[in-house]
């Protein structure tokens, strides 16, 4: 019908016409079958930690849609007649508690003297990435405080105590020649030290790079005095004798130091979960589930600890090349002013060999001149040329 023979009445009497979406939307009143499927499913597979309302509209009908919608009133209206009352997502659910097998209990009091509870929790629960407040690592942690004192966590080494002063890097040379001497192979002599004015810009230099905020602040990230000897011995030892260190090399060297502390703390406990690998392989099933995790683990561990060490690899070599060409670029602005300087030499000597040359050919003429006027020589000189005399 076109518009001109369209009347009022039609207008009045057409029903409206709405979006697809908008007349789906009021058409919903009930489930259909496969949704109610989809619910009564999802609902049974989680009997401990049950889906919210939320979760089961979304389910039913499209990440879209959330409780507030009024197809949560028909799901809600679903599981109430079949007295189910879903978990408003606003709602929290705690975790269960978590409680420990007698294997689980075994494997602790055996490891609690090499391994820490984050370490333990990772392996008993296969889990990865574990902090040390995660509810498996503080669940380990309680059952260790109840362990008899002979089976508690060995007590640690002396320089693998944790540390909690702030690292005091050495601001005077007599100290500074104290932790040389104990890290190098040459020790200086303080006697002579005195008089060695090489070895005063070696460790006035040292000071320097140990008193820079980038070492405090990276030694200061290490929390056992074990790191922080190794951090400290090997920069002292990498960077003595070089006071010439521009503050990107010296950057280099502080993240050179700390890979090797991290490759040492890799290699160790690729060490002790190699142990704890080879006792768990004469166990039960449960032990030998838990040797396979510990094999994957030292798998990872050991690429990691090839990568550190190439990264070692590639800063000690980018460090001996940049060294290697300043030091060359400086010899060899040395020979050119050396040469300079000797040719000033040559050029100033030839100079004072000429003065001396034209000194003596001015005092050998005034000689001339003054015998020539003497009258009792005249008979000795007649007939013999000046310049002659000069040039001769």
């Amino acid at each position: 019908m076109s518009e001109e023979h369209i009347s009022p009445l039609d207008i009045i009497n057409a029903e409206p016409t709405l979006p697809p979406s908008l007349k789906e939307d009021i058409d919903v009143t009930s489930l259909t079958p496969e949704q109610e499927i989809i619910i009564l499913k999802e609902w049974n597979s989680r009997p401990k930690n049950p889906p919210s309302l939320k979760e089961l509209v979304q389910l039913a009908f499209g990440p879209q849609y959330d409780g507030r919608d009024k197809r949560a009133r028909i799901v809600k209206s679903f599981l109430a007649n079949r007295k189910i009352e879903a978990r408003p997502s606003n709602v929290y659910v705690g975790k269960e508690p978590i409680i420990l097998t007698e294997e689980q209990k075994q494997f602790i009091a055996n490891n609690a003297g090499t391994m820490n509870c984050r370490e333990m929790a990772e392996m008993l629960f296969d889990k990865k990435g574990l902090s040390a407040l995660s509810q498996e690592s503080v669940v380990v942690s309680n059952y260790i405080k109840t362990l008899d004192n002979r089976v508690k966590l060995v007590v640690e080494p002396e320089n693998e105590k944790e540390v909690t002063e702030v690292y005091a890097a050495p601001k005077i040379e007599s100290t500074m020649i104290n932790k040389i001497n104990k890290y190098i192979d040459e020790p200086i002599d303080a006697r002579l030290y005195s008089q060695n004015d090489k070895q005063k810009r070696w460790v006035k230099a040292l000071i320097a790079y140990v008193n820079s905020y980038r070492f405090s602040q990276q030694i200061g990230t290490y929390r056992t005095d074990a790191d922080r000897k190794l951090f400290e011995s090997s920069f002292i030892s990498y960077t003595y004798a070089k006071d010439d260190l521009t503050p990107e090399e010296r950057d280099e060297y502080i993240i050179l130091c700390s890979e090797i502390v991290i490759s040492k703390n890799i290699q160790e406990r690729i060490e002790k979960f190699q142990k704890i690998a080879d006792e768990s392989l004469d166990g039960d099933d449960e032990n030998k589930r838990i040797s396979m995790s510990i094999v994957e683990m030292i798998s990872g561990m050991r690429n990691e600890y090839n990568s550190s060490v190439k990264r070692q690899q590639s800063l000690m070599d980018g460090l001996k090349v940049k060294r290697s060409k300043r030091i060359q670029e400086r010899v060899s602005q040395n020979e050119s002013l050396l040469g300079l300087l000797d040719f000033w030499r040559s050029y100033d000597k030839r100079q004072l060999l000429v003065k001396f040359a034209s000194e003596r050919k001015k005092k050998v003429s005034d000689e001339i001149v003054r015998l020539e006027n003497m009258e009792d020589m005249k008979f000795q000189i007649f007939g013999v040329d000046k310049q002659e005399i000069l040039n001769s």
